[in-house]
């Protein structure tokens, strides 16, 4: 049995962590959970083994293959199938409402398994909203470039009157008057699995260039307009291979929270 952290190594490590994790995990159950992984074949079912073996007696559990996760108080630890990590983060974040920590101080135990690579952590068994990672940068609309600052190098300085009769059905979809409501905020969406479930598409347009390349900036546009917690987000594409969200001005520093949050905040512009 291969261990990369043992047990006594994580009983160091959680002097670092006692604000936020407190209950005692049993030694005893952490062992038996490591000898039960290690032994469980190809196709075995994991676990009916620690049923089998009485360690859930009493403690709230679920499982799906991916990961297992077992009530120690307030917290759980999380057993997790490494080869299928993306699968049992994307659980994590259903069954507990928010990330799975795989902090060094969360971290109990590695090992090699029967049929792949385990590891056990710690963590809270349903994250409140007080546990909530909180957005710490400010999102100030003025530091973006608006859509209508896309056509500061046109011809006439600005959008004339076919640019504004092409974005119209935006506008009227964002529920602004003008293009300079709007502003380019990311270059791509939140990228966590609470966006991809809970995001609805609204509607897809297609923009038709105005025919003057040297006016229109953006030439012919693909752009999916999506609901995501009550706010509106554009995915827009186009022949000029420029690819950016779109946003109201107003909403800039509550889709900057949802970036944080939820991942992607690195494609803010």
């Amino acid at each position: 049995m291969k261990h990369i952290k043992l047990f006594e190594a994580f009983v160091a490590s959680q002097k670092l962590n006692e604000a936020e994790y407190t209950e005692k995990i049993p030694k005893k159950l952490i062992d038996e959970i490591v000898k039960i992984y290690s032994t469980v074949r190809v196709n075995d079912d994991y676990y009916d083994k620690l049923h089998d073996a009485g360690l859930l007696k009493g403690l709230e559990s679920i499982s799906n293959g991916y990961l297992t996760r077992i009530q120690i108080g307030k917290e759980s630890i999380n057993i997790v199938e490494l080869n299928n990590l993306d699968a049992a983060k994307r659980s994590h974040e259903k069954w507990a409402k928010g990330p799975l920590d795989m902090s060094n101080s969360a971290l109990i135990v590695k090992f090699e398994g029967g049929d792949g690579e385990f590891a056990i952590y710690r963590g809270m068994w349903r994250l409140t909203k007080q546990k909530a990672i909180k957005a710490t940068t400010k999102y100030d609309a003025n530091d973006f470039s608006t859509l209508e600052m896309s056509y500061d190098e046109s011809t006439e300085g600005g959008p004339n009157a076919a640019d504004l009769k092409k974005w119209q059905p935006i506008l009227k979809a964002f529920g602004v008057k003008e293009m300079s409501d709007l502003v380019w905020l990311a270059d791509a969406l939140p990228d966590s699995s609470n966006f991809q479930d809970g995001s609805k598409s609204v509607k897809s347009y297609s923009l038709k260039s105005t025919g003057d390349t040297d006016q229109d900036p953006h030439d012919d546009v693909d752009f999916d307009l999506i609901e995501y917690k009550g706010l509106l987000i554009g995915d827009h594409s186009d022949d000029m291979r420029f690819s950016n969200t779109l946003v109201r001005a107003k909403d800039v520093q509550k889709w900057g929270d949802i970036y944080q949050e939820e991942g992607a905040k690195d494609s803010i512009n």
